[in-house]
């Protein structure tokens, strides 16, 4: 983007490969400058009505298996 050269830019979610607009989608040569990767380290089984997650904010609705990753 021309018009920004020498002008603060806040790259925001752009640096991770997430295009915020189809402004952005439009820049050639934008690439994600990371990924996060995770291993299971764990599968629980949960019944319908267990509460899991930060803070509990997930109850299941039907039995399932709970990954855990680290």
């Amino acid at each position: 983007m021309p018009q920004a050269h020498r002008d603060m830019v806040r790259v925001g979610i752009l640096m991770y490969g997430v295009f915020p607009s189809s402004v952005c989608r439009r820049i050639s040569g934008i690439l994600p400058v990371m990924s996060v990767k995770a291993r299971i380290a764990a599968i629980q089984q949960i019944k319908p009505g267990e509460a899991v997650g930060y803070g509990m904010r997930y109850t299941a609705a039907s039995p399932g298996a709970l990954r855990c990753c680290r």
